[in-house]
């Protein structure tokens, strides 16, 4: 990569930038079929994770939870791989965290309960 002066331009020229640096080298493209992960969008693997948080709480609470009553804290792709936390309005507590690694296609799944909360000033 040649030398290029980003305090001269926006988010989006240097967003631009990268996106056709990579797309000029194949980096992703190689990289991906190196690794031979599957692909899972974003909206596929959301669909994935709330199934399994609803499918767990309803194990463990006496009130069904459909994946529509599931809502994403927080998300986030890179390469192959998903994470999420999840909760529910279920007065259990807990919060759930699933993770999708795309070289191995498997699912890492956690449930936490919050033990402790604090205001500190």
């Amino acid at each position: 990569m040649g030398k290029y002066n980003f305090l001269k331009h926006t988010a989006i020229e240097i967003e631009y930038y990268f996106y056709t640096q990579i797309k000029r080298l194949s980096l992703t493209g190689a990289f991906l079929m190196l690794k031979g992960g599957q692909k899972m969008d974003e909206l596929q693997f959301t669909n994935k994770a709330k199934q399994m948080v609803a499918d767990y709480a309803n194990k463990k609470n006496e009130e069904k939870t459909t994946p529509l009553e599931v809502y994403v804290v927080w998300s986030c792709k890179t390469l192959q791989n998903n994470k999420a936390l999840l909760s529910t309005d279920a007065p259990d507590g807990r919060y759930y965290e699933v993770t999708y690694n795309g070289y191995k296609q498997e699912f890492y799944f956690d449930a936490y309960i919050k033990e402790h909360n604090q205001l500190i000033k």
